[in-house]
C-alpha cells in the first residue's frame, strides 16, 4: 500500500530542504507539513496544490498513488538523478568537510574513477580477444 507520508519525506529530501523550508515553499504551516510527513494528517487539496505550484517538475500522480516516476519528464534522466542510500550517505559526509578537504576528496574520487575505467577497458580487451593492452616502455 502506498504511503504518502514516505513520499513527502522522499520528495523533501530529494529537494534538499528541511521541513520548515519545504512548508514555506508550498505555503502551509510547518506543523501541517510535519503532521502530513509523519502520517498524522492527510494532505488536503491546498497542500497538494502548493506542491504542484512550488515544484512543477513533481509528478503529483506519483505523490498521491506511487504510479510513475517522482519527477515529470524523461524517465532515463530521472533515473540518473536517483541516489542510493550509500550515495546519500557519501554526500552527507562530504558536506561535513572543510572546503580544502572537499577538493582533495573530489580529486581522489576522480583518480579512482579514471583507474576503474582503465581497469574495465583493459579487462574487456584481454577477455574479448583484444590482445595485449600493456603500453610499451
Amino acid at each position: 500500500m502506498w504511503d504518502i507520508s514516505s513520499a513527502l519525506k522522499q520528495l523533501r529530501t530529494y529537494k534538499s530542504l528541511n521541513q520548515k523550508e519545504f512548508a514555506e515553499k508550498i505555503g502551509v504551516p510547518r506543523s501541517s507539513y510535519c503532521d502530513s510527513e509523519n502520517g498524522n494528517r492527510c494532505p488536503n487539496v491546498e497542500f497538494m496544490r502548493g506542491i504542484a505550484i512550488a515544484f512543477p517538475d513533481v509528478n503529483i500522480d506519483w505523490l498521491l498513488t506511487g504510479n510513475g516516476e517522482m519527477l515529470k519528464g524523461d524517465t532515463a534522466a530521472n533515473e540518473a538523478l536517483t541516489f542510493s542510500n550509500e550515495d546519500l550517505q557519501l554526500l552527507r559526509l562530504i558536506k561535513l568537510l572543510a572546503p580544502e578537504q572537499k577538493n582533495e576528496t573530489v580529486e581522489g574520487l576522480k583518480k579512482t574513477a579514471q583507474h576503474n575505467q582503465w581497469a574495465v577497458s583493459h579487462w574487456l580487451a584481454m577477455n574479448q580477444g583484444g590482445g595485449d593492452t600493456r603500453q610499451a616502455a
